[in-house]
């Protein structure tokens, strides 16, 4: 029976010493053993049926009490939950269900004090049995290495660990549900090797989000390079009780080499947590939950994939918090040591780094203690004038500030208004100003100025005295100053108020005053021009012509091309001369007509695709981004065949590189701050998911790539250019077709592969401004009817419930194509 240098019967009187009431320990020495081999022989024997009698007798100081829950956690795997009378050592202690020996890796955890009682949690997969919640569990028994009866129950109703509806681990004591979220995630996935799987890891994400609630945000998420992310987000709970982070991915749960660091703001009146977190390839695309654990209640956060900011945004973010430059860069090097020596690039940027933390700044005013300027003045066409100031005043002397322009005219700038924290001067001459001491005004109504005229603050004293302030020129070059306006306040800072009273009346005469300075674009012919064309193609172009010569030879491998024009709108026209010598050799490989379209301007995309329809001659037009590639020829005749009567615009199945889906129809859903969003069916999902493969109606479809009718898109006067650079005109145009009584069609036997943002992440206002935030605005502030009208029944578009990041595409009734039932997890 064993395999040891012991006979059977040296093994059997080694028990029979430990039943008279011998130590374990004392046992081991006689013969020559550790403890351990001699509780491995009783566990062995008892298994056999050897020590039956041997191990039945209940200890006093672990006598079970009622109340036993029983969980089934995924599959095979159980999570036991029950009330003991005090707390016991549990090394290689081993657990029977239904009589048959639960084979290791067992997890067995306690948790209480003798105040508030204890609990025993284990967790392990039950051999031969798949769980189901609502039957009863057989006989279970827990006994430690020494034989003492642990827990002793039988016919507890089987529960859903994660439950369809209500409270996850109900009834239960805070503590004993934090513990279980931490034995289930961290320690059950790895000993049960459970990290890898897809299914294991919604378990967890659901098993979170019900312990810990909703996942926080990061304020700032950049790119360190490769899969490294350096976050910076409020502080949930203390920072310094964590002692471990898990990485709750869709196809994977994995830890994070590093833990967080608390981290003051610069306002220095609350408290933020920074982490580097290491995206293993395990955790597949999409969104990662950050699951904190220690000694408190864990905290999640949550990481968008398309909120993470370029590595070069890591100079800009240390210059804007100089206080906390220096210890930001310590933790870094802490936790990047091991990467360093292996990785070029990251050795680079944390040595440039050290050179771009700004010196100390002295104040303007350190003798009065007070100080400010007026820093950015953008002087528009129509008379308007938009600035941005700082102000501190520690003593409360300041009224207000009277502004001058230079036709002497006054206006008054109430600097709490519209205040924001941002670095600045104090009066003990540190940079760093306190919270609220930015300020941004706009004033619609004075005369225009020239480019570089003077403007001049006043800060007026409650006493009446006025002291002049640092003022600059006003900023006159129409590009120059939509750049600035974007990035004049941090995101995060900006409030409703601001947006609609100051920045988006600012920045709708910047994109006036940009396009009016653009006129006309200059057009160029490369290659004969073709006769009759049934499509027009308008690629729009700003700065990243890396993938043209690819989208050059998908283009030309498709018979459809013969009937079709294509024409590239050129947004960014200091390339001109680079794009000229490119597309002479591009056309003459591949044998492509084009026609070149240059704005003066950048103009965004709706701007752009608006100048390229304006010279197309095909009967359908089809905005296509410059980062989308054709999967096979023919997917302009598929396009084509989906504008059926009634349908105003079709788009096709765009994919990622790594064939997961992108695109499979946009909807409209509200956002955590009520505001609406534009969400992606399926998204992160592989292509040949349930839903992805059914043509059918759906609520919007995305700008970069569709197919409309030309003389439709022209009666709706093309995209509307009232979005700063791009984002949300594309569901605009949507929600204008079915205006027009239109509807959206998504056809996905028309298959293209799209790198999302290639083209807008080399758009720095866009990246780190106020765009995003402006165009959500003002599309939720022009549509909210129409889309809580559309999306009132979110079956109507397979939606399984409204309100959820974590949905499921269902078949909608009409739907014919999908099986029956399906129910396929979407990340939106």
């Amino acid at each position: 029976m064993f395999t040891t240098r012991f006979t059977e019967a040296d093994i059997r009187r080694a028990i029979d010493a430990c039943r008279s009431g011998r130590h374990p320990s004392d046992v081991g020495r006689e013969f020559g053993v550790s403890e351990r081999t001699v509780h491995r022989w009783r566990r062995r024997l008892a298994a056999d049926g050897g020590e039956a009698e041997a191990v039945v007798r209940p200890s006093p100081a672990t006598a079970v009490l009622p109340g036993c829950r029983v969980f089934a956690a995924l599959g095979d795997v159980a999570l036991i939950c029950a009330p003991i009378a005090e707390s016991v050592p549990l090394a290689d202690a081993g657990m029977r269900w239904g009589g048959v020996q639960v084979p290791e890796p067992l997890v067995f955890s306690i948790v209480g004090d003798p105040e508030r009682g204890y609990h025993l949690l284990a967790l392990g997969r039950i051999p031969g049995a798949t769980l189901r919640a609502g039957s009863d569990a057989p006989a279970i028994e827990v006994r430690t290495a020494a034989g003492d009866v642990v827990l002793s129950v039988a016919g507890s109703p089987i529960e859903a660990l994660v439950p369809a509806a209500g409270t996850v681990l109900p009834r239960l004591p805070d503590l004993v549900r934090h513990r279980a979220l931490r034995v289930t995630a961290e320690t059950g996935g790895t000993f049960l090797k459970l990290h890898e799987d897809p299914a294991f890891a919604g378990l967890c994400r659901a098993l979170t989000l019900g312990v810990a609630g909703r996942p926080a945000g990061w304020d700032t998420v950049l790119s360190l390079g490769g899969r490294l992310h350096y976050c910076v987000g409020d502080a949930v709970g203390d920072p310094d009780d964590v002692r471990g982070v898990l990485l709750i991915g869709s196809r994977g749960v994995r830890r994070n080499p590093f833990l967080p660091q608390r981290r003051s703001s610069p306002s220095g009146q609350r408290s933020r947590v920074q982490l580097v977190v290491d995206r293993a390839e395990g955790l597949g695309p999409g969104r990662v939950l950050v699951l904190c654990i220690g000694y408190g209640p864990p905290s999640a956060f949550l990481i968008e994939p398309d909120a993470v900011a370029p590595t070069t945004a890591l100079h800009r973010h240390l210059q804007e918090e100089p206080d906390e430059a220096l210890a930001v860069r310590h933790y870094l090097l802490r936790c990047l040591r091991p990467y360093i020596r292996a990785n070029a690039p990251l050795r680079a940027l944390l040595r440039e780094s050290l050179a771009l933390i700004p010196p100390s700044v002295p104040a303007a005013a350190a003798g009065r203690g007070l100080s400010g300027e007026i820093d950015l003045a953008i002087g528009y066409a129509d008379g308007g004038l938009f600035v941005r100031g700082w102000l501190s005043d520690p003593q409360a002397v300041v009224a207000d500030l009277q502004l001058l322009s230079a036709f002497e005219e006054t206006r008054t700038i109430d600097p709490g208004r519209f205040r924001f924290p941002r670095p600045g001067s104090s009066p003990d001459g540190r940079r760093g100003g306190t919270e609220g001491d930015g300020f941004v005004a706009y004033f619609p109504e004075l005369q225009p100025v020239m480019p570089d005229a003077p403007v001049r603050v006043r800060a007026r004293l409650a006493s009446g005295a006025m002291i002049e302030l640092p003022a600059g020129t006003v900023v006159g070059d129409a590009e120059r100053g939509r750049q600035e306006l974007l990035a004049s306040v941090p995101p995060n800072a900006v409030t409703d108020a601001m947006l609609e009273q100051c920045l988006a009346p600012a920045i709708a005469a910047a994109i006036r005053d940009v396009a009016a300075d653009a006129g006309q674009g200059r057009v160029e012919q490369f290659g004969p021009r073709r006769d009759a064309v049934d499509w027009s193609i308008v690629v729009p172009l700003y700065r990243s012509l890396e993938l043209l010569p690819a989208q050059f030879a998908a283009f030309a491998a498709d018979p459809d091309m013969t009937r079709a024009e294509l024409i590239l709108v050129l947004d960014s026209p200091e390339q001109e001369e680079d794009l000229r010598r490119a597309l002479h050799g591009l056309t003459l490989i591949y044998g492509l007509p084009v026609t070149l379209v240059v704005n003066r301007r950048n103009l965004g995309y709706a701007g752009a695709v608006n100048a390229g329809a304006a010279v197309a001659r095909g009967r359908w037009l089809v905005p296509c981004n410059s980062d989308v590639l054709p999967e096979r020829p023919g997917w302009l005749s598929i396009l084509r065949r989906s504008l059926l009567p009634g349908i105003g615009a079709a788009g096709p199945l765009l994919l990622f590189p790594d064939d997961t889906i992108q695109h499979a129809g946009l909807y409209y859903d509200r956002g955590a701050d009520g505001m609406w969003l534009n969400r992606h069916f399926l998204k992160g999902l592989p292509r040949h998911s349930a839903g992805s493969v059914q043509p059918r109606e759906v609520p919007g479809i995305t700008g970069a790539c569709l197919i409309i009718a030309a003389d439709t898109f022209r009666r709706l006067d093309g995209f509307c250019t009232d979005f700063a650079i791009g984002d949300y005109e594309d569901s605009d145009l949507c929600l204008r077709l079915r205006e027009m009584g239109l509807r959206l069609w998504y056809a996905p036997e028309a298959a293209l592969y799209h790198l999302e943002r290639h083209s807008i992440q080399q758009h720095a206002s866009y990246q780190r401004g106020v765009a995003s935030r402006h165009n959500r605005w003002l599309h939720g502030r022009r549509w909210d009817a129409a889309m809580a009208r559309l999306m009132d029944d979110p079956t109507r578009w397979g939606l399984a419930r409204r309100g959820d990041w974590r949905r499921a595409w269902i078949p909608p009734p009409e739907a014919s194509g999908a099986p029956a039932g399906a129910d396929v997890p979407m990340v939106a």
